[in-house]
């Protein structure tokens, strides 16, 4: 088949809708598929590239919110590039998410090819800037243009059960999920050998809390580190070490407490060898679609405490596998940060557990083949 995603962010910025749609296309490719991925050019990027996930194209726009809200530029090369895609051999189309302007434009075209495209959602929650009038704006904004989207009757499929529910939010019923993934051998494989306890002269009895992301309020760091503040006051021995950047980086920098260290943004390979290297990984996030990095705490047999955000459904069936927070708040965090621990240091087998499960359920090749699934429907419909 020859597929064409779109998805307004791509690669290199970084984001979970990113690492799906250039995971999803590599399946795709490996399995025989042709791959356009169209997407909008936010910095410098070439217009056009052969990769090894399928070819990129990249739209002119004004980056606005620095990139988060791409908005199309009209130009002679916008409409060059426009003129080639109308020419493209096209059999299946992927939306990712549903507020970004790039989606309409998306659905025309397919409208134009008359092809039913597939419309992803990724999110669970609404889109948050923090800032209470711009917030309401951008609430606005995203239910008039999800009206606008749903007028070109596309299938709406989920990345989770969470996001799935989500979509009735919208009045939208879910067609179906097709899950986030990952290659579980292969992120263990490419871990780099740093040695995180031995960098941040941790004691080897002193177990290792990860957190992974952004640092911005929605992910929930600032609960976490007052979290910690409060288990340093109890004398709970454990150390939290904070992979990432975000506008909250310097203000967390100048107030931390002893048991947690910023590390920064790093590697794939090096957030892999710190979750193989952590007892726990803690997300207390407001929202998630479904979070890679709880794919990547898994996949490295890493016990995960978390809110109930999109993927907990489906990672964390039961405690067997996991850890539910009732709340994000501080207390609620130290206080499953301490049972967790205690629980994990007497469940040898959590870890084995929970990395089997992403193995035999959560694979590129089983959400690749849910995808085409989808597009044949469509094409048969």
């Amino acid at each position: 088949m020859n597929i064409v995603l779109f998805s307004a962010l791509y690669k290199p910025s970084i984001g979970g809708v990113e690492n799906y749609t250039e995971q999803m296309a590599r399946t795709l490719q490996a399995d025989g598929h042709h791959v356009s991925i169209i997407t909008y050019d936010i910095s410098t990027n070439p217009s056009f590239e052969s990769l090894p996930e399928g070819n990129i194209i990249r739209l002119p726009c004004h980056p606005l919110m620095n990139g988060r809200l791409p908005l199309p530029r009209c130009s002679k090369l916008n409409r060059r590039l426009w003129k080639n895609l109308k020419e493209l051999e096209t059999d299946g189309i992927v939306i990712n998410t549903r507020f970004y302007p790039l989606s309409i434009l998306a659905a025309k075209f397919a409208k134009q090819k008359g092809i039913r495209p597939i419309v992803l959602e990724h999110g669970s929650a609404h889109l948050t800037f923090n800032q209470p009038i711009v917030d309401i704006i951008v609430r606005l904004y995203e239910h008039s243009i999800t009206l606008l989207l749903k007028h070109y009757k596309p299938s709406f499929y989920a990345v989770s059960k969470k996001s799935a529910e989500w979509l009735t939010h919208f009045g939208i019923k879910a067609d179906g999920i097709i899950p986030n993934a990952i290659d579980a051998p292969a992120w263990r494989k490419q871990a780099s050998p740093r040695d995180f306890r031995q960098e941040q002269s941790i004691r080897p009895s002193t177990p290792i809390v990860s957190f992974v992301g952004r640092l911005v309020p929605e992910k929930g760091i600032l609960q976490l580190i007052e979290a910690m503040r409060q288990l340093e006051e109890g004398r709970k021995t454990c150390m939290l070490l904070v992979a990432g950047s975000g506008t909250l980086f310097n203000q967390l920098k100048n107030n931390l407490p002893n048991n947690a260290k910023l590390l920064g943004s790093l590697s794939k390979p090096d957030v892999a060898a710190l979750l193989l290297q952590s007892s726990l990984y803690c997300l207390p996030s407001r929202s998630e679609g479904f979070a890679t990095s709880l794919l990547e705490a898994a996949a490295s047999g890493t016990p995960t405490l978390t809110t109930n955000v999109g993927g907990c459904d489906e990672l964390i069936p039961d405690e067997r596998y996991g850890f539910l927070l009732k709340d994000a708040s501080a207390n609620s965090i130290a206080k499953g940060i301490t049972e967790a621990l205690t629980t994990v240091a007497n469940d040898a087998e959590m870890g084995a557990r929970i990395r089997n499960r992403v193995e035999d359920e959560y694979s590129w090749e089983r959400s690749c083949e849910l995808l085409t699934s989808a597009l044949i429907r469509n094409k048969l419909a």
